[in-house]
C-alpha cells in the first residue's frame, strides 16, 4: 500500500469537488485550471488528446450546449505515493431526459506550491440511458 497521508487526500478531495463544480457549471477555464498544462486526457474509443487545446478540439463543440442538471460523483480511492497521487471514481450525470454513468482514473501530480493538479485522466462512460 502506498504512503497515503490524510492531509494529501482531503486536499485532493477538495480539488475534485471543485474540478466537479467548474464542470457542472460549465466553467472550461475553472474546469481546466484543475490539470497540468500537458495533461493527457483519455476519453473512450480516441486516441489520447495532451493538453487543452486537444482537448477542447475533441469537447469543444458540445461543452456549451450540454444541459447537465445534476451530477453526482464519489471517489472510490485516493492514494498518495510522494508527489504523485492516484484515484478512481465513479460518476453519474443527468440532464432533462437522460442520464450517463462514468467511471474514471486520475494521476495526480504534486505542484511547487504543495497543491495538486491532475496530469492524466483515463474514463469510459455506458450510452445514455432514457430517464
Amino acid at each position: 500500500m502506498g504512503e497515503t497521508n490524510g492531509t494529501d487526500v482531503k486536499a485532493i478531495e477538495g480539488m475534485l469537488e471543485q474540478l466537479s463544480a467548474a464542470y457542472l457549471a460549465r466553467d472550461w477555464d475553472g474546469f481546466t485550471s484543475f490539470f497540468t498544462e500537458d495533461a493527457v486526457w483519455m476519453p473512450p474509443d480516441q486516441p489520447p488528446l495532451i493538453g487543452k487545446d486537444a482537448w477542447w478540439s475533441w469537447i469543444g463543440g458540445g461543452w456549451h450546449q450540454s444541459t447537465i442538471q445534476e451530477q453526482d460523483t464519489g471517489s472510490q480511492e485516493i492514494v498518495v505515493e510522494g508527489d504523485w497521487a492516484y484515484g478512481w471514481h465513479k460518476e453519474t450525470q443527468r440532464g432533462p431526459d437522460w442520464q450517463t454513468n462514468f467511471k474514471g482514473i486520475f494521476i495526480m501530480q504534486r505542484q511547487v506550491n504543495d497543491s495538486w493538479k491532475i496530469a492524466r485522466y483515463c474514463f469510459n462512460f455506458s450510452p445514455r440511458i432514457d430517464a
